[in-house]
């Protein structure tokens, strides 16, 4: 009776194995940083520490010349993330971001790699500019030809205005930041090592809804004004740039319209999670996925058209996905100017 009463338990317990075995399983996490405080930058994120995110830079303004530095708060533009054409480099001249990074007020793609300057190899940004920050080469910017700028959307009638202004017919890419990709070749080569500075291998995959990612970045950290939470949304108006890299895990989810029959983001993902999300001064930064390997998904491109705040419930930020075309256009773009 007893031998019978044990088969019958081994039977039940490989039933639940094979059961278990079928299921889908999810990309597994790698383990969140660990957190140094609760300051919630990179909205509900946690502070990370040197070598954490080895491939992450920041892309600061540098002063005019004959001017004084700037201080840390002004200096912030953008994230970005350090590729390379090998992957058995030793160094690498090659920042990947967002185009739009490379517009403002006074500034366009041709005259602003000038007063660029990119930074390895840090998790504090409100320390002095060091020595070895390096110089963006002025004929070193190459935003994704397809990238359209403007700042609203087009009538079906109306033609949108690409980056190399080339006639684009399709009525779904006649939105702003389409194709929201850049790459910037340095004047020098950043050396690369093991624990602070490295490239990131590009997801040859682009994410799915369901698939967890990690997004970091200095940008808006916490609000100054109103002391809402989180989950409410934090103003990109009233708040700060972070002093200390931060990342958020968020969850890929599948893309909303802006607005009532406006057309989907065609090279846009979305992510978000109720009081975790990236904000003003992330853009540019790199989107891994959140795993023991990461490989590069996407960056961070823009809100929302017409929300202001940042880590809202239901908000889904956009990032621009590298896919198969964006993929083969950075190969192209690196090979052309070794």
């Amino acid at each position: 009776m007893r031998r019978a009463c044990a088969w019958a338990l081994v039977a039940a317990l490989l039933v639940t194995a094979s059961a278990e075995a079928k299921k889908p399983r999810r990309r597994a996490h790698a383990p969140a940083p660990a957190a140094q405080d609760d300051g919630g930058r990179v909205i509900g994120g946690v502070e990370i520490k040197l070598g954490d995110a080895p491939y992450q830079v920041q892309i600061f303004w540098k002063p005019p010349p004959g001017q004084p530095d700037l201080a840390w708060q002004k200096r912030q533009r953008c994230g970005g993330a350090l590729i390379s054409p090998d992957p058995k480099a030793t160094e690498t001249r090659w920042v990947v971001t967002a185009a739009h990074c490379l517009y403002s007020t006074s500034f366009k793609p041709e005259t602003i790699g000038a007063r660029l300057g990119v930074r390895a190899g840090i998790v504090r940004i409100d320390d002095p500019v060091p020595r070895d920050a390096y110089d963006v080469d002025p004929a070193g910017v190459f935003p994704h030809p397809g990238y359209i700028k403007d700042p609203h959307y087009r009538a079906a009638n109306e033609r949108a205005v690409r980056f190399d202004n080339a006639p684009e017919a399709r009525d779904a890419y006649r939105m702003a930041y389409t194709y929201d990709l850049a790459l910037l070749r340095l004047t020098r080569p950043i050396p690369l090592n093991r624990a602070t500075i490295q490239t990131i291998p590009i997801a040859t995959d682009p994410p799915v809804p369901g698939e967890g990612v990690l997004v970091t970045g200095w940008g808006i950290s916490e609000q100054t004004v109103r002391g809402e939470s989180a989950l409410v949304g934090v103003s990109s108006e009233t708040s700060n740039f972070a002093q200390v890299l931060k990342a958020a895990p968020l969850d890929v989810i599948p893309c909303k319209p802006d607005a009532p029959g406006a057309p989907l983001p065609p090279t846009d993902f979305c992510a978000g999670k109720d009081g975790k999300d990236s904000c003003a001064g992330d853009s540019g930064g790199p989107v891994v996925t959140d795993s023991a390997d990461r490989a590069l998904v996407g960056i961070v491109s823009r809100r929302v058209f017409g929300v202001e705040t940042c880590g809202g419930k239901a908000v889904q930020t956009r990032y621009t996905r590298i896919d198969a075309d964006m993929r083969a256009w950075i190969a192209a773009t690196m090979q052309a100017r070794p």
